[in-house]
């Protein structure tokens, strides 16, 4: 695991690539452009809302400005660590699409019909869940309502300026 962090993050940070030269080398914080922890009350106003005129002016450097660049203060390791991330997020998907689609079709038609889950689906686990009786629909509807009230409860406590459709973006990753 050494020799490939070391093969993907070293030559980064000796190029300086995302001005990650000058930076610690291994580490999970995010730095401004001197070098320094970044402090986040510094970019946002009193809501925790970012303020971009405080942002440009507290970590973006001057000749980035006017290009209206946003550089990347990240480690080497930090930055690598979320391209992965990101790479086997999209690798993940990709293989079940490429190699199991025919199961995935199979499994999603069941779940709408009854006739085709008793035809296909006998396996061991099938017959043995076959002894209890199916969940009510209204069961996981009961759930979902009671999980989103409080994801609004939630919401309106510790974040009452976000607007409420802000909960099914953060459902989503």
């Amino acid at each position: 695991m050494l020799l490939i962090g070391l093969l993907f993050n070293l030559p980064i940070y000796l190029t300086n690539t995302w001005y990650s030269g000058h930076l610690p080398f291994n580490t999970n914080r995010l730095y401004d452009r001197y070098g320094t922890p970044f402090k986040t009350k510094s970019v946002v106003d009193e809501r925790g809302i970012l303020d971009l005129p405080k942002y440009r002016s507290y970590s973006v450097l001057v000749s980035c400005r006017r290009a209206n660049i946003q550089p990347l203060y990240a480690t080497a390791n930090y930055s690598v660590k979320f391209t992965f991330f990101f790479a086997a997020y999209t690798a993940s998907v990709t293989h079940v699409v490429l190699n199991y689609h025919r199961q995935v079709w199979s499994w999603m038609k069941s779940a709408f019909s009854s006739k085709h889950r008793q035809r296909y689906q006998n396996d061991i686990h099938n017959r043995l869940m076959s002894a209890y009786p199916e969940v009510p629909h209204w069961w996981f509807l009961a759930i979902f309502v009671l999980s989103f009230a409080m994801a609004i409860r939630a919401l309106a406590k510790w974040l009452p300026e976000a607007p409420l459709w802000v909960i099914s973006v953060y459902t989503q990753s």
